[in-house]
């Protein structure tokens, strides 16, 4: 990533080039005030909100020339508001360089880092301004369609029939993407005491939920659970744990989980979410208060889309269109 410089915000206008106007001791003084209302900010969030941000700061320290997150945020609440809302822009813009091949949600991703950033020094006292700069135009859900259904039955059959560790759990998590339709974050977030067979269901915490809510797992779910928490044992802590000999143990990351559906040619997690709720649509003939219900979307717009593509209603006007012309 090529490095800040701050003379290439204000051509032609040296005199305001966004550099730090604080003296080393303030910015020093600034960088330890922030660094405990970081921490604490941080810990207070969803783990896959504390990671988005955390790993947003530390690219743009990166790109700053600066050592860590804490000193990027100090130097970000240290700019005039002007000079800030440059800085974000020329960022940005190195973000949506071709060669760097980022889609559009990555960079709102990794740009909603300095909001943060921001909000921060304005809790400490430091500024009373907000960066001004807009998120990019994302046109979600495109594509719908996933690995397909049998796709994922030939890797959950050819998993079945293995009995070593790693197999059992993969099974498990590809279980809990598709016939529950979670998401990768949601799983990975599960602990063994969010785990209830009694009741045969899990606690989920969902995307922008602050509580987590009950999901009903299948039968064929609650098996691959059984399967895989007998070999796991029954230690309180993370469901789904690494098995290899460097993190044995430690919780698995959402990165690992990608990993692992890709290696089995489902392309990735998400995309057997987009299959799972796509086959919903088409077992529930359509029913998108049912559908919304199990993939847990609160905007309605969104189930309508898969819809709309499971459908393929624009070909079947077009088609209609040809149709009625060759018939002329």
């Amino acid at each position: 990533m090529a490095r800040y410089n701050p003379s290439m915000a204000r051509p032609g206008d040296r005199s305001r080039a966004l550099s730090v106007p604080a003296g080393p001791r303030a910015l020093l003084d600034r960088k330890t005030a922030l660094q405990g209302l970081l921490e604490n900010a941080l810990n207070a969030l969803k783990p896959s909100t504390r990671m988005v941000y955390l790993k947003g700061l530390q690219e743009f320290a990166v790109y700053l020339g600066l050592p860590d997150a804490v000193s990027a945020a100090a130097h970000l609440t240290s700019l005039p508001h002007g000079d800030a809302n440059a800085l974000a822009y020329q960022y940005r813009s190195e973000l949506m360089k071709p060669e760097r091949k980022l889609k559009p949600s990555t960079i709102n991703t990794r740009m909603s880092a300095l909001p943060f950033a921001v909000k921060l020094g304005r809790i400490q006292g430091f500024i009373s301004w907000s960066l001004d700069i807009q998120i990019l135009k994302v046109e979600a859900y495109r594509d719908t369609s996933g690995p397909g259904l049998p796709a994922i039955e030939a890797v959950d059959l050819e998993l079945s029939k293995a009995t070593d560790p790693i197999s059992v759990r993969n099974r498990a998590i590809l279980n809990l993407l598709f016939n529950q339709g979670l998401r990768r974050g949601e799983v990975v977030s599960l602990d063994l005491g969010h785990v209830d067979f009694d009741k045969g269901r899990i606690m989920v915490l969902g995307k922008a939920r602050g509580d987590r809510e009950p999901v009903t797992m299948t039968e064929g779910t609650i098996q691959t659970m059984k399967n895989w928490i007998s070999i796991r044992g029954h230690e309180p802590g993370p469901l789904f744990q690494s098995l290899d000999r460097r993190s044995h143990g430690h919780r698995l990351d959402g990165s690992s989980v990608y990993r692992m559906v890709n290696g089995y040619g489902l392309e990735r997690p998400h995309g057997v979410r987009h299959s799972a709720i796509t086959e919903a649509l088409n077992q529930s003939n359509g029913d998108l208060r049912a559908v919304m219900r199990f993939s847990r979307h609160r905007d309605p717009k969104v189930v309508i889309k898969y819809d709309d593509n499971r459908k393929d209603l624009a070909g079947q006007i077009a088609s209609s269109i040809d149709l009625g012309r060759r018939k002329r």
